[in-house]
Order: structure tokens, then sequence, then C-alpha cells
């Protein structure tokens, strides 16, 4: 889990403090002309800060929102020309009348000539604008950091309702297969109950982590087509081929589960002539291709029926967050036949 900090208004009003602070206690100590701080150094400083602080608000506030970050790039240098001139004008207009009316027993006069405030200015303008441009970016790293754990968070979820779509029908008929199999004191009742296990196991607890052995999730699908043989009787109608070896390669869980689950949900109907369900795993240095093909093809057939109101969506949005850029998925379905080639690249 990720940890986001916000800026709280009083944070930033306390970094702004900081800064001025700082600033002001530099000017002053290059202002003052004795080794102890006078109140005359003080008012000087204070008033010469006059100019830079109208100008770095005026900039922050209102030209790099309307027109920097609006990329109106030689408008914005105009205006920051003009924010020069006027900070230099309120320099000027300060030591010539405010220092009169506020501080009437003390005269004061401003020793800088225009090129130097100008400097200030310059430099005053840099430094705030680099500042809260890096702020502005922290902030929008921070709001992707957040957006990422939204689709996280999202995306777990939805890999919960998929879990569960492993749906209790499955589960019921394979286990009144399995009770038939032990009413003819068949020998494939131990191992049929083992590939069950297996099947809920990695359900319910491998798949509960982010990434699984690729191996895993292949020997996974191959217990679950053996179960769906056994129950349909349809061991004739699919084949499943696996070439290459998966190797120590890792992946998301359960995104291929769900084309093969609705390739038996929809693909071996009694009204469906010649049937059959083809499903092949390839793998190789780049990564894995799948493949599931079957002849009862029909469009959107995957969200159709689907009790936990996830399925070709849900696959598609957590493809896009995982594999974004390294996969392909191709469905291609028409009148009689369904086909998906999913290709990741690891």
């Amino acid at each position: 889990m990720v940890t986001v900090f916000h800026r709280r208004p009083l944070s930033r009003i306390a970094f702004h403090a900081m800064f001025w602070l700082i600033s002001f206690y530099i000017l002053l100590s290059n202002f003052s002309t004795s080794s102890k701080i006078l109140n005359i150094d003080i008012i000087y400083t204070l008033v010469y800060l006059f100019g830079p602080f109208i100008a770095v608000y005026v900039n922050l506030y209102f030209m790099l929102p309307r027109f920097f970050q609006r990329r109106r790039y030689f408008i914005y240098a105009l205006a920051i020309a003009g924010l020069i001139l006027i900070s230099i004008w309120i320099h000027y207009l300060s030591f010539e009348f405010l220092i009169d009316i506020l501080f009437k027993n003390y005269y004061l006069i401003s020793y800088m000539d225009t090129w130097q405030v100008a400097r200030t200015t310059i430099i005053f303008l840099g430094v705030t604008s680099l500042a809260q441009m890096s702020l502005s970016w922290f902030e929008l790293r921070e709001s992707r950091e957040k957006l990422r754990e939204a689709e996280k968070e999202k995306a777990v979820f939805q890999l919960e309702s998929l879990r569960a779509q492993i749906n209790p029908h499955f589960l019921f008929n394979s286990l009144n297969s399995i009770y038939s199999l032990a009413l003819q004191k068949s020998d494939q009742a131990p191992a049929v109950i083992l590939k069950l296990s297996d099947v809920l196991r990695y359900v319910i607890y491998d798949s509960a982590t982010g990434y699984v052995e690729l191996k895993k999730e292949i020997e996974f699908i191959a217990n679950y087509i053996a179960l769906q043989k056994l129950r349909t009787n349809v061991s004739d109608l699919v084949t499943l081929k696996i070439l290459g070896e998966p190797g120590d390669r890792r992946i998301a869980p359960m995104i291929f589960i769900v084309f093969i689950e609705n390739a038996f949900k929809h693909g071996l109907k009694g009204d469906i002539k010649n049937q059959f369900i083809q499903i092949n795993f390839t793998m190789d240095e780049q990564g894995i291709e799948f493949s599931c093909t079957n002849n009862a093809g029909m469009p959107d057939r995957l969200n159709h029926g689907n009790p936990s109101g996830f399925g070709l969506d849900n696959v598609r949005k957590r493809l896009e967050l995982i594999y974004k850029g390294s996969y392909i998925l191709d469905i291609s379905p028409d009148k009689e036949v369904y086909r998906v080639r999913l290709k990741i690249i690891l």
C-alpha cells in the first residue's frame, strides 16, 4: 500500500512563511552594515521585500495557472517582463513615499540600482516558480498513485468476483459426478476428488496473490477442463494442447478461465451440430499465446449470463491495468464459430 501525504492549507501556509523568513534573514544579513542588527536594517529589508512579495504571488496565483500551465509561453514571458517592471516601480515608490508615511522617525533611501532590484525580483520569481512546479509535480504524482491504488483495489474486487464465478453449479455438478463414480466404485473417484481439491485450493488461496506461477495457472485450467469433461461426458469434443515450457515465469491469475468457462457454457449445447472446443497454449521466449475456439459463435457471449456481472469487460480492464502495451486480445465471433486469441508478453 502506498502512503500518500497531502499538503493541507496549514502546511502550505507554514511552507510559505518559512520561505519568506529565510529570505528575510538572508537579505537582512546582507543589508546590515554592522555586526549588530538594528531596527533600521529590519525596516529596510521589509520594504525591499515588498516588491518581490507582490510579484511572487501575482505570478503564482495568476500568471502561472492562466498562461504557463495553458502553454501560452509567449504571453507568460511578456507578463513576467511587465511584472518585473512593476516590482521595480513598487520598490522606488516605497522608498520615495511609503517610508515617509509608515516610518516617520527614519530617513531611508534605496541604494540599489534598477538592475539590482530587477535581478532580485527575477531570482524570487524563478525560485518560487520552480518550487510551485515541483510541488505541482508531486501532487500530480500523488494523484496518479491514488488512482493506481484505486484501480488496483478495483482489480482485486473484480478478481474476487471472478473467483466467485467458478460458481456453485460447477461445484455441485462436480460433486454429483464424483458421487456417481463412488456409487459405481470407479477407480477414477480418488483422482477426480484430487482434481477438484486442486481447483478449489487454487481459486481460494493461490489466486489471491497478485501473480502466480504460469505452470500453476495452466495446471488449474487443465484440472478445470478435466472436471468439465467428466460432468458433461464430452471428452472427445474438447481438446487441450500445451506447447512449450512455462519455466519460472509468473502471470496474473484467472485471466484465461473466463473464456474457457464461457466456451463450456455456450459451446456445448444440444441444438448445435458437430460440437467442439479447442483450447491451445503456446509458450515461447516472448511470452504466452492462448486461443479458445468453439462452434457456438455469438457476440457478447462472454458477458451474457455472467452471475458476477463481470466477464469480457473485466478481462479487458485487468489486461489494460496489468499488461498495458504488452498484450493482444483478438475476439472473432461469427454465426458459427467463436474464436478468442490472447497473447501476453511476459
